[in-house]
């Protein structure tokens, strides 16, 4: 049997920075304990940065944070045209789980956001 790891202080972030700015994030996803073993994952890339496996580095390394820290899951939620990020996602072993419809609202449209999943095994 796989021994618990602690549990996070409520409202735990951890954060990688480049030069100063922030390149990803782990957030807590839900404030209640029984979530504690669940974070969500961000990703920010600079439009002159994109296609040069800059988001792979980030993203494996806030994998590698989540293991660290005993997270058995991560989610990412992401604006449905966003398919550079749905690829980097999918390509580093998450699964589409969800869509929601029409659910941020961004430069006066409307915009879908598609959850996907990755189970961390240990």
């Amino acid at each position: 049997m796989a021994r618990r790891p602690r549990s996070p202080p409520p409202g735990d972030r951890r954060h990688r920075e480049w030069r100063g700015r922030c390149v990803g994030a782990l957030a807590p996803y839900r404030a209640k304990p029984s979530y504690a073993r669940t974070v969500e994952n961000s990703v920010y890339v600079k439009d002159g940065w994109r296609g040069k496996g800059v988001g792979g580095l980030v993203l494996d390394r806030l994998l590698a944070l989540a293991r660290e820290h005993g997270h058995h899951s991560v989610i990412a939620r992401v604006i449905a045209p966003n398919e550079a990020s749905l690829g980097l996602h999918e390509r580093h072993g998450f699964a589409r789980v969800g869509h929601e419809r029409q659910v941020a609202f961004k430069h006066g449209v409307w915009l879908d956001v598609v959850t996907l999943q990755r189970v961390l095994m240990d």
